[in-house]
């Protein structure tokens, strides 16, 4: 068993694999084993993984058919018997000594988790952005709270996959794992289930890997599970619950699941779905219509939030039945 896993899943990155795996495996920590997941690769990756295990005991390999990089991670973390976990993408590098470091400090404060910072990359390896830490030192899991609540949505710092270094025991106990099929802030689901169990967390001022920022990694806003974004806002929503603090920032988080309980309705409606059906939805989950509130929201989110509120579905549907008029008109005025 080691003291760390460090995961990476891998799909068509033959490119950047071979330095990715040379970034883990020169780490002056060397008590690791490094669980890679071939998510069905169809271009020369596996080779080149195949090269390094067969000179590297520390990789386990595991080749598995195409099923996203959710998937992939899970059976990471089913098979990671680390005292720690450490994810890392296929395409980005990890800083010499990183891992020396974090343990260290970790070992040193007691933590469940270090957070850092890191350096966004262009394929050139020319630093785009530093991403720093919101605070420094360790912070309790009332303060982990607070900290989100100021620095999330400004920085989606909390959200990021592989700027943290986290233990085993919160796997276990929280049982976390990424949800199938979301295709954005799926890292962020994954963490929301993960941080109410942690009990001391220190933001460490260092960097831990280099993001490579490239055209794949921006997402079209048209893809996006709004249902799925929502769901995940409901996770936060238990973990602050799960803390005692709900109450201390409900307008914050029931703000959030007004204005993608919005987002459902609307892109429905876009996306010439039945709305009866995202109706439904919502009205169905009682978790979701305790935190509704139409004056957390402004325009016409809050008119149909509100005509959701009183469960008039004729009134939430005479209500885009006029605004898709209005702008049919405006178009062919247009």
């Amino acid at each position: 068993m080691a003291e760390i896993s460090v995961i990476i899943p891998v799909y068509n990155k033959e490119k950047y694999i071979a330095a990715s795996l040379r970034s883990v495996l020169d780490q002056s920590f060397r008590d690791i084993e490094v669980i890679i997941v071939n998510d069905g690769s169809t271009d020369g990756s596996l080779e080149i993984i195949h090269r390094f295990s067969e000179a590297d005991t520390r990789i386990r390999v595991f080749d598995v058919p195409n099923g996203g990089v959710s998937s992939a991670r899970n059976i990471g973390l089913e098979h990671a018997t680390g005292n720690w976990i450490q994810f890392l993408d296929a395409d980005d590098i990890l800083e010499s000594d990183y891992l020396q470091s974090a343990i260290q400090i970790l070992n040193a404060e007691n933590a469940d988790i270090l957070f850092s910072g890191f350096t966004i990359v262009d394929p050139r390896q020319i630093p785009v952005r530093e991403v720093c830490i919101p605070v420094s030192g360790m912070r309790n899991q009332q303060e982990l709270c607070s900290c989100y609540i100021r620095y999330q949505t400004e920085t989606g710092f909390f959200g990021y996959i592989s700027n943290k270094l986290f233990s085993h025991r919160l796997l276990d106990i929280s049982g976390a794992r990424f949800p199938i099929g979301t295709k954005l802030a799926e890292d962020l689901h994954f963490y929301a289930r993960l941080y109410p169990y942690v009990e001391h967390a220190y933001f460490w001022n260092g960097r831990s890997f280099l993001y490579l920022q490239t055209e794949d990694n921006y997402l079209n806003d048209t893809a996006i599970d709004y249902r799925s974004q929502l769901m995940i806002h409901l996770d936060i929503k238990r973990w602050f619950e799960k803390s005692g603090l709900y109450e201390t920032y409900r307008s914050n988080l029931d703000h959030k699941i007004s204005q993608y309980a919005g987002f459902v309705l609307f892109h429905d409606n876009e996306d010439g779905k039945e709305l009866r059906d995202a109706y439904s939805f919502l009205l169905g989950n009682p978790e979701i219509m305790a935190s509704i509130n139409p004056q957390l929201v402004s325009g016409f989110t809050k008119v149909i939030l509100t005509y959701l509120q009183n469960q008039n579905f004729r009134a939430l549907q005479f209500s885009f039945a006029s605004r898709n008029f209005l702008r049919s008109i405006y178009r062919k005025l247009k």
